[in-house]
């Protein structure tokens, strides 16, 4: 009993660290696995956390990534009730949830509760019924909000101009221009400068897809195709290019020692 209320699994369901460790993956992914400089990456990560509290308080009107745990439903608020409340009152009731602690917890759960994806536009298939489990769930549910968000943007995904395969331009969320091709049995492609290339899936081939009318075609070829993130790919497309490499100061060194010995 302790184990399950700390979260630690639920016998007989196992319990991983693989949402624990997804976690430095997922910061890059939210920087684009761009080079930050140290005040720069500051006020990133600042933005990640404010996202995570955003997310977290969304929970009590049934928006976002996550919904409140059996026996906390009495902090949720419905749609109709939400929309009435003023900005005080709205404030009000989410500071309440915010203080709650585990004794706040009640047997009973709110029926009216509605959870749904993090964005509040969806594609046709939300990333929650995709039956995607090779990816975290952190990460493949802003892969889906992403790819709403680019669908929502006018000419963001376009076909791509005189191209007979079927390609199509997708212009990304950090001034980067992406070419998607359609391939055999639904897969789509996104090419090599897109920093999930070693996942085969991306907010990019959603967003296409959903455009082409063939998301659930590619989310299908997807999963038979166990595609999922390498972590080797990973970390060698997040590290520096000269990596295990010996810098020209380590040479001479090495040399210079060669020389010592030989003379000896």
């Amino acid at each position: 009993p302790v184990r399950i209320e700390a979260g630690l699994g639920d016998p007989p369901a196992e319990f991983t660290t693989n949402d624990v460790e997804a976690g430095n993956f997922m910061i890059k992914h939210s920087l684009n696995f761009d080079a930050q400089k140290p005040h720069e990456f500051i006020e990133a990560i600042k933005d990640i956390i404010e996202t995570q509290y955003r997310n977290e308080d969304r929970a009590v009107f049934g928006k976002g990534p996550y919904q409140l745990r059996k026996g906390f439903g009495h902090f949720a608020i419905n749609d109709m009730r939400w929309n009435n409340m003023t900005v005080a009152q709205r404030l009000r009731n989410v500071k309440v949830f915010e203080k709650a602690t585990m004794r706040s917890k009640k047997e009973h759960f709110h029926p009216s509760v509605k959870t749904t994806e993090a964005s509040d536009v969806s594609l046709s298939i939300v990333a929650s019924e995709s039956g995607i489990t090779t990816i975290p769930n952190s990460i493949l549910f802003t892969m889906f909000d992403k790819a709403a968000s680019l669908l929502q943007q006018q000419n963001f995904v376009t076909p791509k101009p005189g191209a007979q395969d079927g390609s199509y331009i997708v212009a990304g969320h950090s001034n980067q221009i992406y070419c998607v091709t359609p391939g055999k049995g639904g897969s789509l492609k996104c090419d090599q400068k897109c920093p999930n290339t070693t996942t085969k899936i991306c907010e990019h081939t959603l967003a296409v897809a959903e455009k082409r009318g063939s998301l659930n075609d590619f989310i299908t070829w997807f999963k038979r195709s166990k595609a999922g993130p390498s972590v080797t790919k990973m970390a060698l497309n997040a590290g520096p290019k000269s990596a295990g490499k010996k810098t020209k100061l380590q040479k001479k060194i090495q040399q210079q020692k060669g020389a010592s010995n030989r003379n000896r």
